[in-house]
């Protein structure tokens, strides 16, 4: 969930008019349609910009409540190599947000984003393969 308040502020600190009540974090209250440059976004996505369809997939469908959808579309972004989705994936399965919290699984997400070069992953793995190691003790 971090992850995606952090890529969401980073998204935002770049556009020049906010509507704020277009980012209230309640499904049927965010209207994707009102986030600055969505069109671009939506262009970019379908022509195969794995960037803009993690964008995509955030605004449309997590920002909106459709979390399930939005999971499959971040696993297939993931597995193409995508850091964020991996990242975001983590967070979703070690919290349980629209998924069973799965411990196995949010690690074995950490580890891809390890692999695609995230340091924190990597900090973040080493922890719970520390904690796996003295639960086994």
């Amino acid at each position: 969930m971090r992850t995606i308040l952090v890529l969401l502020v980073l998204f935002l600190a770049g556009c020049q008019e906010l509507p704020t009540e277009a980012y209230a974090f309640e499904p049927g209250r965010f209207d994707p349609d009102k986030v600055p440059g969505i069109e671009r976004l939506d262009a970019a996505a379908s022509e195969g910009d794995i960037d803009a369809q993690f964008q995509v997939a955030l605004f449309r469908h997590y920002m909106t409540g459709e979390h399930k959808k939005a999971i499959r579309i971040f696993e297939r972004l993931a597995n193409a190599g995508h850091l964020e989705s991996a990242v975001t994936l983590a967070g979703a399965y070690r919290n349980g947000r629209d998924v069973a919290v799965d411990y196995d699984h949010a690690a074995y997400w950490l580890e891809r984003a390890r692999e695609l070069g995230s340091e924190s992953a990597a900090r973040d793995l080493a922890a719970y393969q520390a904690f796996q190691s003295h639960q086994e003790l």
